[in-house]
């Protein structure tokens, strides 16, 4: 029995770090889309970019924000307004 139960946790450890590994990629994806189009409209600051749009700066800001941000919509924790 100890052993099954072991045995299942080392799997949900690794599902747990594909989770991790997936919700980085798209972190680091949707960040840089979000950097570059602050960009492309002139912001030079998120100073600036808050003014323009809050959404960009509250959900996708910085990387770990975004990692937060996914985090928080797959289980449910954001309404999106």
């Amino acid at each position: 029995l100890v052993h099954q139960i072991l045995f299942t946790v080392k799997s949900m450890m690794w599902a747990m770090f594909l989770l991790l590994i997936i919700i980085y990629l798209f972190a680091v994806s949707f960040t840089q889309a979000v950097n570059t189009h602050r960009l492309d409209e002139g912001w030079a600051s998120f100073e600036l970019a808050e003014h323009a749009d809050s959404r960009f700066h509250k959900y996708w800001s910085s990387l770990p924000r975004s990692m937060f941000t996914l985090f928080m919509s797959i289980t449910g924790g954001v309404s999106w307004e």
